[in-house]
């Protein structure tokens, strides 16, 4: 499946705090994207949301490797986790025979 998960600054967040916890931070988007979690990711141009593309059996396994972030550990940031589904009309027209892995097969 695929998930959209937005991280934005909790009422605990600090930059002292995120900036101690940085270097760790790096590490684990770095691992997490090499074992193909995080699919995409952005910030936005203020750096106070992160946007990524992740790809997960289920919402829980989502939740539970976004955990892995320090600045999570920390109560420094929260994620808002939304499944996705492509958009019939492109994604289903641009596939030969069928929809790509990700396509849930019980669309919501």
């Amino acid at each position: 499946m695929r998930f959209l998960a937005i991280g934005r600054h909790s009422a605990a967040y600090s930059t002292a705090d995120a900036e101690a916890l940085m270097p760790a931070e790096m590490s684990t988007a770095s691992e997490l994207y090499r074992e193909q979690f995080i699919r995409e990711g952005y910030m936005d141009v203020s750096y106070t949301e992160a946007v990524l593309l992740i790809d997960a059996d289920d919402p829980a396994t989502v939740t539970d490797q976004l955990n892995r972030y320090p600045l999570v550990k920390g109560g420094l940031i929260q994620f808002e986790i939304t499944r996705l589904v492509g958009l019939p009309a492109i994604t289903v027209a641009n596939q030969a025979s069928h929809p790509p892995a990700w396509w849930p097969a019980d669309p919501v």
